[in-house]
Protein backbone atom coordinates (compact mmCIF):
# COMPACT_ATOMS: atom_id res chain seq x y z
CA UNK A 1 0.00 0.00 0.00
CA UNK A 2 1.66 3.61 -1.12
CA UNK A 3 1.45 6.59 1.58
CA UNK A 4 -0.41 9.60 1.10
CA UNK A 5 2.22 12.76 1.01
CA UNK A 6 -0.96 14.66 1.46
CA UNK A 7 -0.80 17.58 4.53
CA UNK A 8 -3.05 16.42 7.10
CA UNK A 9 -3.17 17.27 10.72
CA UNK A 10 -3.32 14.65 12.73
CA UNK A 11 -4.25 16.88 15.82
CA UNK A 12 -5.02 14.32 18.33
CA UNK A 13 -1.81 13.36 18.86
CA UNK A 14 -1.17 13.62 22.62
CA UNK A 15 1.94 16.58 21.52
CA UNK A 16 -0.48 18.17 19.34
CA UNK A 17 0.01 22.23 20.34
CA UNK A 18 -3.57 22.56 20.84
CA UNK A 19 -3.02 21.05 24.12
CA UNK A 20 -6.27 22.52 26.62
CA UNK A 21 -7.50 23.95 23.38
CA UNK A 22 -9.98 21.03 22.40
CA UNK A 23 -11.53 22.21 25.97
CA UNK A 24 -12.86 25.66 23.94
CA UNK A 25 -13.18 23.22 20.41
CA UNK A 26 -15.89 20.96 22.32
CA UNK A 27 -17.53 23.46 23.99
CA UNK A 28 -18.08 25.41 20.72
CA UNK A 29 -19.10 21.86 18.98
CA UNK A 30 -21.93 21.12 21.84
CA UNK A 31 -23.21 25.05 22.31
CA UNK A 32 -21.80 27.49 19.64
CA UNK A 33 -21.80 29.42 18.43
CA UNK A 34 -20.75 31.51 21.58
CA UNK A 35 -18.58 34.71 22.83
CA UNK A 36 -15.16 34.13 23.98
CA UNK A 37 -16.05 35.82 27.06
CA UNK A 38 -18.51 32.75 27.51
CA UNK A 39 -15.83 30.05 26.88
CA UNK A 40 -14.18 31.75 29.57
CA UNK A 41 -16.72 31.68 31.84
CA UNK A 42 -17.89 27.67 31.50
CA UNK A 43 -14.04 26.64 31.20
CA UNK A 44 -14.06 28.64 34.65
CA UNK A 45 -10.25 29.80 32.66
CA UNK A 46 -9.27 33.79 32.70
CA UNK A 47 -10.38 35.53 29.67
CA UNK A 48 -6.48 36.01 28.39
CA UNK A 49 -6.35 32.13 28.08
CA UNK A 50 -9.49 32.06 26.09
CA UNK A 51 -8.18 34.38 23.79
CA UNK A 52 -4.84 32.08 23.62
CA UNK A 53 -7.46 28.97 22.94
CA UNK A 54 -9.12 31.14 20.37
CA UNK A 55 -5.86 32.11 18.65
CA UNK A 56 -4.36 28.14 18.23
CA UNK A 57 -7.82 26.76 17.08
CA UNK A 58 -8.14 30.03 14.67
CA UNK A 59 -4.57 29.55 13.48
CA UNK A 60 -5.48 25.72 12.90
CA UNK A 61 -8.68 26.95 11.10
CA UNK A 62 -10.76 24.65 13.15
CA UNK A 63 -13.01 28.23 14.44
CA UNK A 64 -14.00 31.51 12.65
CA UNK A 65 -16.19 34.57 13.89
CA UNK A 66 -19.95 34.43 12.57
CA UNK A 67 -22.23 37.42 11.48
CA UNK A 68 -23.86 36.71 14.64
CA UNK A 69 -23.93 39.09 17.25
CA UNK A 70 -24.87 38.49 20.78
CA UNK A 71 -26.75 41.68 22.84
CA UNK A 72 -26.56 40.51 26.11
CA UNK A 73 -27.15 44.24 27.76
CA UNK A 74 -25.78 47.53 27.24
CA UNK A 75 -22.29 48.72 25.00
CA UNK A 76 -20.96 47.04 22.27
CA UNK A 77 -22.84 43.65 20.88
CA UNK A 78 -20.37 40.42 21.48
CA UNK A 79 -18.51 38.75 18.83
CA UNK A 80 -19.63 35.17 18.46
CA UNK A 81 -17.19 32.22 17.38
CA UNK A 82 -18.15 28.63 16.33
CA UNK A 83 -16.13 25.96 14.70
CA UNK A 84 -14.99 26.09 10.78
CA UNK A 85 -17.54 23.54 9.50
CA UNK A 86 -17.33 23.63 5.86
CA UNK A 87 -13.64 23.47 5.85
CA UNK A 88 -12.77 20.58 8.43
CA UNK A 89 -13.97 17.64 7.63
CA UNK A 90 -13.72 13.30 8.95
CA UNK A 91 -14.15 10.01 7.07
CA UNK A 92 -16.05 7.74 8.62
CA UNK A 93 -16.86 3.87 7.85
CA UNK A 94 -19.40 1.24 9.12
CA UNK A 95 -19.10 -2.70 8.41
CA UNK A 96 -23.14 -3.78 8.46
CA UNK A 97 -22.48 -7.34 6.93
CA UNK A 98 -22.31 -7.61 4.37
CA UNK A 99 -22.07 -3.98 3.16
CA UNK A 100 -19.30 -1.32 3.53
CA UNK A 101 -20.01 1.94 3.37
CA UNK A 102 -17.54 4.69 3.29
CA UNK A 103 -17.94 8.59 3.56
CA UNK A 104 -16.50 12.23 3.72
CA UNK A 105 -18.05 14.52 5.14
CA UNK A 106 -17.52 18.30 6.71
CA UNK A 107 -18.22 19.10 10.76
CA UNK A 108 -22.03 20.63 9.48
CA UNK A 109 -22.85 16.90 7.95
CA UNK A 110 -22.33 17.45 4.42
CA UNK A 111 -21.38 14.19 2.72
CA UNK A 112 -18.98 15.44 0.32
CA UNK A 113 -17.94 11.63 -1.36
CA UNK A 114 -19.61 8.12 -0.69
CA UNK A 115 -19.47 4.55 -1.47
CA UNK A 116 -21.29 1.40 -0.62
CA UNK A 117 -19.90 -2.36 -1.40
CA UNK A 118 -20.71 -5.28 -1.44
CA UNK A 119 -18.33 -7.37 0.45
CA UNK A 120 -20.13 -11.12 -0.03
CA UNK A 121 -18.12 -11.87 -2.48
CA UNK A 122 -14.83 -10.56 -0.69
CA UNK A 123 -12.68 -13.42 0.09
CA UNK A 124 -9.83 -11.60 2.06
CA UNK A 125 -8.39 -8.76 4.35
CA UNK A 126 -6.77 -7.70 1.41
CA UNK A 127 -9.05 -6.63 -0.47
CA UNK A 128 -10.92 -5.22 2.24
CA UNK A 129 -8.24 -2.59 3.30
CA UNK A 130 -7.48 -1.80 -0.57
CA UNK A 131 -11.21 -0.79 -0.91
CA UNK A 132 -10.82 1.48 2.20
CA UNK A 133 -7.00 2.85 1.14
CA UNK A 134 -9.08 3.69 -2.17
CA UNK A 135 -11.15 5.49 -0.74
CA UNK A 136 -8.66 7.22 1.78
CA UNK A 137 -6.64 8.46 -0.99
CA UNK A 138 -9.28 9.96 -2.58
CA UNK A 139 -10.61 11.41 0.00
CA UNK A 140 -7.28 13.36 0.68
CA UNK A 141 -6.91 14.51 -3.01
CA UNK A 142 -10.80 16.08 -2.38
CA UNK A 143 -9.65 17.80 0.57
CA UNK A 144 -6.33 18.78 -0.84
CA UNK A 145 -8.18 20.01 -4.19
CA UNK A 146 -11.44 21.80 -2.07
CA UNK A 147 -8.40 23.25 0.39
CA UNK A 148 -10.31 21.47 3.70
CA UNK A 149 -8.53 19.56 6.34
CA UNK A 150 -9.37 15.95 7.02
CA UNK A 151 -9.16 15.44 10.95
CA UNK A 152 -9.61 12.07 11.80
CA UNK A 153 -11.38 8.80 10.75
CA UNK A 154 -13.91 6.53 12.68
CA UNK A 155 -14.81 3.11 11.57
CA UNK A 156 -17.71 1.42 13.08
CA UNK A 157 -17.53 -2.27 13.23
CA UNK A 158 -19.70 -5.38 14.03
CA UNK A 159 -18.40 -7.55 17.22
CA UNK A 160 -17.96 -7.26 20.69
CA UNK A 161 -17.02 -3.79 21.74
CA UNK A 162 -14.02 -2.84 22.54
CA UNK A 163 -12.29 -3.22 19.11
CA UNK A 164 -8.86 -3.53 19.05
CA UNK A 165 -7.90 -4.84 15.81
CA UNK A 166 -10.39 -7.28 14.50
CA UNK A 167 -13.29 -9.86 15.82
CA UNK A 168 -16.19 -8.76 13.63
CA UNK A 169 -19.47 -10.89 13.36
CA UNK A 170 -19.25 -12.82 9.97
CA UNK A 171 -16.47 -11.09 8.70
CA UNK A 172 -13.79 -13.45 10.22
CA UNK A 173 -11.32 -11.82 7.41
CA UNK A 174 -10.93 -9.25 9.89
CA UNK A 175 -9.67 -10.96 12.51
CA UNK A 176 -6.68 -9.24 13.77
CA UNK A 177 -6.09 -6.66 11.45
CA UNK A 178 -4.52 -3.23 12.14
CA UNK A 179 -7.15 -1.01 10.76
CA UNK A 180 -5.77 1.96 12.47
CA UNK A 181 -2.28 0.90 11.32
CA UNK A 182 -3.41 1.02 7.25
CA UNK A 183 -5.37 4.23 7.84
CA UNK A 184 -2.69 5.84 9.39
CA UNK A 185 -0.12 4.63 6.71
CA UNK A 186 -3.12 5.62 3.99
CA UNK A 187 -3.97 9.31 5.13
CA UNK A 188 -1.43 10.16 8.20
CA UNK A 189 -4.35 10.92 10.62
CA UNK A 190 -5.42 9.18 13.30
CA UNK A 191 -8.19 6.36 14.04
CA UNK A 192 -10.47 5.32 15.91
CA UNK A 193 -12.56 2.09 16.11
CA UNK A 194 -16.03 1.47 17.33
CA UNK A 195 -19.30 -0.15 17.46
CA UNK A 196 -22.06 -0.34 14.72
CA UNK A 197 -24.22 1.19 17.17
CA UNK A 198 -22.47 4.26 17.08
CA UNK A 199 -22.99 4.80 14.34
CA UNK A 200 -26.76 3.89 14.08
CA UNK A 201 -27.06 6.11 16.91
CA UNK A 202 -25.11 9.27 16.32
CA UNK A 203 -26.76 9.18 12.15
CA UNK A 204 -30.26 8.98 13.42
CA UNK A 205 -30.39 11.43 16.67
CA UNK A 206 -31.56 14.56 15.01
CA UNK A 207 -34.65 13.38 13.71
CA UNK A 208 -36.12 12.79 16.77
CA UNK A 209 -38.57 15.16 18.21
CA UNK A 210 -36.87 17.70 20.66
CA UNK A 211 -37.43 17.16 24.41
CA UNK A 212 -38.49 13.32 23.87
CA UNK A 213 -37.24 10.48 25.38
CA UNK A 214 -37.26 8.43 21.93
CA UNK A 215 -35.56 4.86 21.22
CA UNK A 216 -33.68 3.31 18.54
CA UNK A 217 -33.89 -0.66 17.38
CA UNK A 218 -31.62 -2.20 15.13
CA UNK A 219 -32.74 -5.45 14.56
CA UNK A 220 -30.65 -8.17 12.65
CA UNK A 221 -28.31 -10.82 13.25
CA UNK A 222 -28.24 -9.37 17.20
CA UNK A 223 -30.57 -6.69 18.93
CA UNK A 224 -29.26 -3.22 20.19
CA UNK A 225 -31.84 -0.85 21.69
CA UNK A 226 -30.61 2.86 22.14
CA UNK A 227 -32.23 5.40 24.08
CA UNK A 228 -32.11 9.29 23.65
CA UNK A 229 -33.31 12.31 25.62
CA UNK A 230 -33.61 15.14 23.75
CA UNK A 231 -31.90 14.15 20.69
CA UNK A 232 -28.72 12.96 22.86
CA UNK A 233 -27.81 9.50 22.91
CA UNK A 234 -28.15 8.57 26.81
CA UNK A 235 -25.83 6.24 28.75
CA UNK A 236 -22.85 7.51 26.44
CA UNK A 237 -21.36 10.74 25.47
CA UNK A 238 -17.71 9.86 24.81
CA UNK A 239 -15.74 7.93 22.79
CA UNK A 240 -13.75 5.61 22.45
CA UNK A 241 -15.53 2.51 22.81
CA UNK A 242 -15.18 1.33 26.51
CA UNK A 243 -17.16 4.23 27.71
CA UNK A 244 -20.03 2.78 25.61
CA UNK A 245 -21.56 0.64 28.54
CA UNK A 246 -25.10 -0.35 28.40
CA UNK A 247 -25.45 -0.34 24.51
CA UNK A 248 -26.31 -4.02 23.97
CA UNK A 249 -27.67 -5.20 27.29
CA UNK A 250 -31.20 -4.86 26.42
CA UNK A 251 -30.58 -8.03 23.72
CA UNK A 252 -29.03 -10.19 26.85
CA UNK A 253 -32.51 -9.70 29.13
CA UNK A 254 -33.59 -12.76 29.59
CA UNK A 255 -36.82 -13.92 28.24
CA UNK A 256 -36.35 -17.77 29.68
CA UNK A 257 -35.25 -19.38 32.87
CA UNK A 258 -31.98 -20.30 31.26
CA UNK A 259 -32.25 -23.59 31.91
CA UNK A 260 -30.47 -26.35 30.15
CA UNK A 261 -32.90 -26.36 26.92
CA UNK A 262 -33.52 -23.02 26.33
CA UNK A 263 -31.73 -21.59 23.53
CA UNK A 264 -27.87 -20.68 23.55
CA UNK A 265 -27.27 -16.98 23.32
CA UNK A 266 -24.00 -15.39 20.83
CA UNK A 267 -23.33 -14.35 24.17
CA UNK A 268 -22.85 -17.76 25.99
CA UNK A 269 -25.89 -17.53 28.23
CA UNK A 270 -29.18 -19.13 27.91
CA UNK A 271 -32.87 -17.70 27.54
CA UNK A 272 -31.86 -14.17 26.40
CA UNK A 273 -34.52 -12.23 23.92
CA UNK A 274 -31.69 -11.98 21.05
CA UNK A 275 -31.56 -15.87 20.82
CA UNK A 276 -35.78 -16.14 20.37
CA UNK A 277 -36.18 -13.18 18.31
CA UNK A 278 -32.64 -11.87 17.06
CA UNK A 279 -32.02 -12.08 13.19
CA UNK A 280 -29.51 -14.79 13.73
CA UNK A 281 -31.60 -17.20 15.30
CA UNK A 282 -34.71 -16.32 12.92
CA UNK A 283 -31.95 -17.35 10.04
CA UNK A 284 -31.22 -20.70 12.35
CA UNK A 285 -35.17 -21.39 12.38
CA UNK A 286 -35.22 -21.11 8.82
CA UNK A 287 -32.95 -23.67 8.29
CA UNK A 288 -32.79 -22.49 4.54
CA UNK A 289 -29.93 -22.83 2.11
CA UNK A 290 -31.00 -19.38 0.43
CA UNK A 291 -30.99 -17.92 3.90
CA UNK A 292 -27.37 -16.84 5.16
CA UNK A 293 -27.57 -12.74 6.44
CA UNK A 294 -30.70 -10.06 7.01
CA UNK A 295 -30.26 -8.82 3.81
CA UNK A 296 -31.82 -12.57 2.42
CA UNK A 297 -34.60 -12.12 4.79
CA UNK A 298 -35.62 -8.34 3.24
CA UNK A 299 -34.85 -10.10 -0.22
CA UNK A 300 -37.38 -12.62 0.69
CA UNK A 301 -40.16 -10.83 2.63
CA UNK A 302 -40.32 -8.74 -0.11
CA UNK A 303 -40.86 -11.03 -2.36
CA UNK A 304 -43.70 -12.30 -0.36
CA UNK A 305 -41.97 -15.67 1.20
CA UNK A 306 -44.51 -16.39 3.26
CA UNK A 307 -42.37 -18.54 5.75
CA UNK A 308 -39.97 -15.45 6.29
CA UNK A 309 -42.94 -13.32 7.05
CA UNK A 310 -44.39 -15.94 9.53
CA UNK A 311 -40.90 -15.96 11.04
CA UNK A 312 -40.30 -11.96 11.09
CA UNK A 313 -43.62 -11.65 12.71
CA UNK A 314 -43.07 -13.99 15.47
CA UNK A 315 -40.08 -12.23 16.27
CA UNK A 316 -41.39 -9.13 15.99
CA UNK A 317 -44.05 -9.83 18.22
CA UNK A 318 -41.46 -11.07 21.28
CA UNK A 319 -39.31 -8.01 20.82
CA UNK A 320 -42.46 -5.89 21.07
CA UNK A 321 -43.32 -7.78 24.30
CA UNK A 322 -39.93 -7.37 25.77
CA UNK A 323 -39.89 -3.52 24.53
CA UNK A 324 -43.13 -2.77 26.82
CA UNK A 325 -41.31 -3.33 29.92
CA UNK A 326 -38.33 -1.25 28.53
CA UNK A 327 -41.19 1.69 27.20
CA UNK A 328 -42.31 1.91 31.20
CA UNK A 329 -38.96 1.59 32.48
CA UNK A 330 -37.64 4.70 30.52
CA UNK A 331 -40.36 6.37 29.76
CA UNK A 332 -39.91 6.17 25.96
CA UNK A 333 -42.35 7.90 23.83
CA UNK A 334 -41.26 7.43 20.58
CA UNK A 335 -39.77 4.47 19.20
CA UNK A 336 -37.47 4.16 15.34
CA UNK A 337 -36.63 0.70 13.66
CA UNK A 338 -33.31 0.96 11.25
CA UNK A 339 -31.11 -1.57 10.02
CA UNK A 340 -30.89 -4.10 7.25
CA UNK A 341 -34.41 -5.57 8.61
CA UNK A 342 -35.98 -1.96 9.11
CA UNK A 343 -36.80 -1.88 4.96
CA UNK A 344 -39.77 -4.15 5.37
CA UNK A 345 -41.22 -3.30 8.76
CA UNK A 346 -45.07 -2.96 7.01
CA UNK A 347 -44.59 -6.63 6.75
CA UNK A 348 -44.12 -6.93 10.87
CA UNK A 349 -45.48 -3.45 12.17
CA UNK A 350 -48.70 -5.02 13.34
CA UNK A 351 -47.15 -8.01 15.20
CA UNK A 352 -44.63 -6.00 16.87
CA UNK A 353 -47.22 -3.61 17.85
CA UNK A 354 -49.19 -6.63 19.32
CA UNK A 355 -46.06 -7.54 21.61
CA UNK A 356 -46.86 -3.96 23.12
CA UNK A 357 -50.06 -4.33 23.80
CA UNK A 358 -49.13 -7.31 25.86
CA UNK A 359 -48.65 -4.72 28.78
CA UNK A 360 -49.48 -1.50 27.71
CA UNK A 361 -52.86 0.39 26.97
CA UNK A 362 -54.02 0.87 22.82
CA UNK A 363 -53.55 4.48 23.05
CA UNK A 364 -50.18 4.31 24.34
CA UNK A 365 -48.83 2.08 21.75
CA UNK A 366 -50.52 4.19 18.99
CA UNK A 367 -48.41 7.35 20.69
CA UNK A 368 -45.21 5.91 20.25
CA UNK A 369 -45.75 5.60 16.54
CA UNK A 370 -43.14 2.92 15.53
CA UNK A 371 -41.90 3.78 11.94
CA UNK A 372 -38.50 2.49 10.01
CA UNK A 373 -35.57 4.98 9.12
CA UNK A 374 -36.23 7.08 6.26
CA UNK A 375 -32.68 5.92 4.97
CA UNK A 376 -30.75 3.52 7.20
CA UNK A 377 -28.08 3.52 4.68
CA UNK A 378 -26.90 7.31 4.78
CA UNK A 379 -27.44 7.71 8.01
CA UNK A 380 -25.17 4.96 9.18
CA UNK A 381 -22.69 6.55 6.91
CA UNK A 382 -23.72 10.14 8.66
CA UNK A 383 -23.03 8.88 11.95
CA UNK A 384 -19.89 7.15 11.52
CA UNK A 385 -19.00 10.06 10.15
CA UNK A 386 -20.35 12.14 13.44
CA UNK A 387 -19.00 9.44 15.73
CA UNK A 388 -15.02 10.91 14.08
CA UNK A 389 -15.89 14.43 14.59
CA UNK A 390 -17.29 13.90 18.14
CA UNK A 391 -13.48 11.90 18.79
CA UNK A 392 -11.50 14.37 17.47
CA UNK A 393 -13.18 17.24 19.36
CA UNK A 394 -13.21 15.23 22.71
CA UNK A 395 -9.39 15.09 22.28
Amino acid sequence: MSKSTAKVNPVRNPESPLGGSLRALKLLEENGPLAKSHVARSLGITLPTALGHFRKLRDEKLVMATSKQSYSGPGRPLELWDINRTSNCTVGFAIAPPTLVLGLANFQDDLLLHETFDLSETASAEEILAIMERFLLGAVRHCQDKKITLRSVMGCLPGTLPWSHGHAVNMPQLDAVDIRGMIYKACGVNAELSGLSVAMSLGEAEDFEPDTMACLIRWELGIAVVPFYSRRVLFFDKLPPQNFMGLHDYAHMPIQKNGQNDRLCACGRRGCLEAYAGGRAIIKELQRDDIHLPADLVQLAQAGDQQVIEHLNHAAHLLGKAMSWYVLLMGIEQIRFTGPLSVVMSTYEDSFCQGLREFLPDEQVKGLKPQASADPVRRLLIGACRAARHSFVNG
